[in-house]
């Protein structure tokens, strides 16, 4: 019973030292759908941009997938003869999110 409190003690000690690296920040998976308001129905080929960067284009659902760092994240989605539409939220964990893009 002694050896038992002891390496847990010890165990306790090697991870309140500050010396100890942090571990890395995992990544998300933040999945989008982009659908015609009116109709619902999948807009493919939408641009994506995350943070104001280009990331990529929607599949021929609609979706899109992306891996991301835990934190605040804008996305924007851009589609021939729709409005645009940004949104951003802090995200710490996978996600879905939809967008439903309004026609011009």
């Amino acid at each position: 019973m002694h050896r038992y409190v002891a390496l847990l003690i010890a165990g306790t000690v090697a991870c309140a030292s500050p010396h100890a690296p942090s571990p890395p920040a995992s990544s998300h998976t933040l999945t989008l759908r982009v659908l015609a308001r009116t109709a619902e129905t999948p807009i493919a080929n939408a641009t994506i941009h995350q943070n104001g960067v280009y990331v990529g284009r929607t599949d021929t659902d609609g979706s899109f997938a992306l891996r991301i760092q835990p934190g605040w994240i804008g996305i924007t989605v851009i589609a021939d003869t729709y409005r645009g539409f940004t949104a951003e939220a802090e995200v710490f964990s996978d996600e879905r999110w939809s967008f439903y893009l309004e026609p011009h």
